[in-house]
């Protein structure tokens, strides 16, 4: 049987120097009533319907503020600031499509 050799490698990344500044999360929402719910689309036709019964129902059952929705159409890619500044800005609350 002829010799093996084998390379163990550490599948895991050395710590950064310079880490990005991170942001904490914001304390969870005690609930919807008086609050923004925004909704952030992939544009996959199934989820036009569900966000249109989502903005539906959740009006129904909570006080909203209002809601507001913005569609990317480029999922490859973090969402350019045109989309992302009014979500973060206005809304206490986002959902957002990541699936089909």
């Amino acid at each position: 049987m002829a010799n093996t050799t084998w390379n163990l490698v550490n599948p895991t990344a050395p710590p950064r120097t310079q880490k990005k500044a991170q942001k904490s999360l914001p304390p969870p929402l005690e609930g919807l009533d008086g609050k923004t719910l925004g909704f952030l689309s992939n544009m996959w036709p199934s989820v036009r319907p569900t966000f249109a019964r989502m903005r539906e129902v959740a009006a129904q059952r909570y006080a909203l503020r209002g809601t507001i929705l913005k569609e990317r159409a480029v999922t490859s890619s973090a969402a350019p600031p045109d989309i992302m500044d009014p979500l973060a800005d206005q809304c206490d609350a986002v959902i957002v499509a990541l699936g089909n």
